[in-house]
């Protein structure tokens, strides 16, 4: 009797087992979590719906601009009880501009922080030196685990932005103003 009740289980949980893989097979192969099975007069199973999907990941890179910063060591401002010092930084990048592989501007991405994710290519910005500067990463955003991985980076070029103390207006280059002909002043970032 004992036999037969094990040899019973195992059979109905290998056609549980096999109802499910046949339940993805009818998905045409979608890659899904969790399915509502249902069990039809022919003994048979079939799906009823599909309840959670996994969406898949945008694999086209987004070039994100921003600030390197740590985030311990602002959190130490508000009074944290990080210690930098003794474990290392821990980098973020808050962002400034973020666009597709398209060149369009990703809004739901720009003035947020993000942790970086550490791997090869993102250790090159484990760097003091690099804290409170502008990058440019090459990479992807998780959203949900407000982390970017990096693909590529790169220091953003400063460049010097100068104005007229009259009229306004930026230029690139020292010299005078082109309407008025004031000498043109740095802007303070």
């Amino acid at each position: 009797m004992k036999k037969f009740n094990f040899v019973l289980w195992l059979v109905l949980i290998l056609c549980l087992v096999s109802s499910k893989s046949i339940a993805c097979m009818k998905c045409h192969g979608g890659e899904h979590t969790q399915h509502e099975v249902k069990k039809t007069k022919s003994d048979k199973f079939q799906v009823e719906s599909v309840t959670t999907a996994t969406p898949k990941l945008n694999e086209a890179p987004l070039t994100i601009t921003g600030t390197l910063i740590c985030t311990s060591c602002q959190l130490k401002q508000k009074g944290a009880k990080s210690q930098c010092s003794v474990y290392g930084c821990s980098y973020s990048i808050k962002t400034k501009n973020v666009r597709n592989h398209k060149g369009e501007l990703v809004k739901k991405y720009v003035g947020k922080v993000y942790q970086i994710l550490a791997n090869d290519t993102s250790s090159a910005l484990f760097k003091k030196e690099y804290k409170g500067k502008d990058v440019i990463i090459v990479g992807k955003i998780y959203p949900e685990e407000n982390v970017v991985e990096v693909d590529f980076v790169k220091l953003a070029v400063e460049k010097n932005i100068y104005t007229c103390p009259m009229c306004g207006g930026e230029f690139d280059k020292l010299g005078k103003c082109p309407k008025c002909g004031m000498d043109l002043v740095p802007v303070k970032n």
